[in-house]
């Protein structure tokens, strides 16, 4: 099963992906106003941020590994 996912692959398939979140948590944690931000929205719009970046990336890993069949 682990053969057939081809978990081998993934890092390099999602190497953009990784460069762009960590340059990503690397604004975060040295722009304060970031932190700022989420102190001021409300829990449940944060939560609703969360579940609408989650959405989005797993919609774009299913997207992006229909190409490999």
């Amino acid at each position: 099963m682990v053969r057939g996912n081809r978990s081998v692959r993934l890092p390099r398939a999602m190497s953009g992906f990784l460069t762009a979140g960590a340059a990503t948590g690397a604004f975060g944690i040295f722009y304060n106003s970031i932190w700022s931000l989420a102190n001021e929205l409300h829990p449940v719009r944060l939560v609703l941020i969360g579940a609408l970046v989650i959405g989005l990336l797993t919609g774009w890993l299913v997207c992006a590994g229909r190409g490999d069949h």
